[in-house]
């Protein structure tokens, strides 16, 4: 009956990750199947001790897994402790300790005993929610921006809005009415292209699983070129294809918008000079790289360091605009595996360059 209630004992302590021994004297020695293999050491009749242990407790770990043992030893409390494990293939395992000592016959000798289990798996859980819960502080920092700033770039037009609107009920001459309706529909138009950027910002973001096919960035410009026409006539700009334009995988709108927007802005943020705007593509091990060079009035490389982030605008004193297209630029390349900058001078123009996967 003794040894059916030992196997059933060690049945349980084996599903439950644990292991129970006895002793800890200094010197003692001792022989654990189930913590030979906690410990990844092969023979599992291996004699153990605590300098054997020691040897497998993760280097960051050893100082305070000893410290906590030789306490533990004059100490006829109960003890726990929580250390790492190093095992010969490199897998790092947590294991907690539990020790206490237990009186034994007639209570005039006790034996320490202490159980030690594999809690990998907890800590794996409980790093996992602690990551999830920065992801979501971090989101909720960002949306609590992005409201604040929708909030405030909608204010504007609103306010101009209301405050034509009045400017009409006090109007004395149809003259007078006419000039604050352009006016509204100045600020109207405005809103609308803010909730347009803002539409596809939001679409960007919750894009799932990119859908990529083979996308010629040849025929791509080619249409941007043909949608920007009345702007490339108007600033009489030029735009030269440096380097053979490759095929890349990716979505063929997303790739559009993307060379849409950088080259409008070139055009947009001209100089006195007529807009040139240079497309090139390289190719490396496992990315392309492409590189939109203009000779427009360029900015402080001080102050493009955010320019990639929502609702930024270097040129709103000049310049109406969302602030949303190069954050669309960036959630574009993103998505695509890849990265953007910008390398810029005021006055000597701009290079927006940026990596597509190959893959």
């Amino acid at each position: 009956m003794h040894e059916i209630a030992k196997e059933k004992l060690n049945l349980a302590l084996h599903c439950a990750g644990m292991v129970v021994i006895a002793g800890g004297a200094p010197g003692a020695r001792f022989k654990s199947p189930e913590l030979c293999r906690l410990l990844g050491i092969e023979d599992e009749s291996a004699d153990l001790d605590v300098d054997v242990i020691a040897t497998r407790v993760h280097p960051e770990d050893r100082q305070a897994f000893l410290t906590h043992i030789e306490r533990a030893r004059s100490y006829n409390g109960k003890s726990e402790h929580e250390y790492r494990v190093l095992l010969p293939s490199g897998e790092v395992r947590w294991l907690a300790s539990k020790g206490a000592f237990l009186q034994e016959g007639s209570g005039e000798s006790s034996t320490r005993y202490r159980v030690i289990q594999d809690i990998t798996k907890l800590k794996q859980s409980e790093d996992q929610i602690r990551r999830k819960n920065h992801d979501l502080s971090v989101l909720n920092e960002k949306l609590h921006r992005f409201s604040s700033m929708v909030a405030h770039d909608l204010q504007g037009p609103l306010t101009s809005i209301l405050m034509v609107a009045e400017i009409i009920e006090r109007a004395e001459s149809l003259d007078e009415v006419d000039r604050s309706a352009k006016f509204i529909k100045l600020a109207v138009a405005r809103m609308a292209n803010f909730i347009t950027d803002l539409l596809e910002f939001a679409k960007t973001e919750n894009e799932g699983g990119l859908q990529k096919e083979a996308v010629s960035l040849e025929e791509t410009i080619e249409i941007v070129k043909s949608n920007l026409k009345a702007a490339i006539a108007e600033n009489h700009a030029q735009i030269e294809i440096q380097s053979p334009l490759p095929k890349v995988l990716g979505s063929p709108t997303q790739l559009l918008q993307l060379f849409q927007n950088l080259i409008s802005n070139s055009l947009k943020f001209r100089s006195s000079q007529t807009p040139q705007v240079t497309v090139n593509v390289k190719e490396n091990s496992d990315h392309w790289l492409v590189t939109i060079r203009d000779n427009g009035e360029g900015m402080d490389a001080k102050k493009s360091q955010n320019i990639f982030e929502p609702f930024q605008r270097l040129h709103s004193e000049k310049m109406d605009g969302t602030g949303l297209g190069l954050s669309i630029c960036k959630r574009i390349v993103e998505l695509h595996g890849g990265k953007i900058w910008v390398e810029s001078q005021l006055g000597l123009g701009s290079a927006f360059s940026f990596t597509l996967s190959t893959d």
